[in-house]
């Protein structure tokens, strides 16, 4: 499974598929200026620190910090 792919299976559960897709493609535009596909983990994880300020909006703050430092951990095992 690819990063992105990775990313957008973990955040499905808690903003729903089509906000985790479009939150992973807008991120790694805006944060690397690249598509998703063509990720590295590395670039995954600067894509999830700078999508934690948002997803805070979403689930919480508490919430945003476990899946992102859950996620981190999942991308680079």
């Amino acid at each position: 499974m690819s990063p992105e792919e990775k990313m957008i299976a973990a955040l499905s559960p808690h903003v729903g598929p089509h906000t985790a897709k479009n939150a992973v493609r807008t991120f790694a535009k805006r944060t690397l200026n690249m598509a998703p596909e063509a990720m590295t983990v590395e670039d995954a994880v600067k894509v999830l620190e700078s999508l934690q300020a948002t997803l805070a909006a979403l689930v919480g703050t508490n919430a945003a910090k476990d899946i992102v430092e859950t996620l981190t951990v999942e991308l680079r095992s």
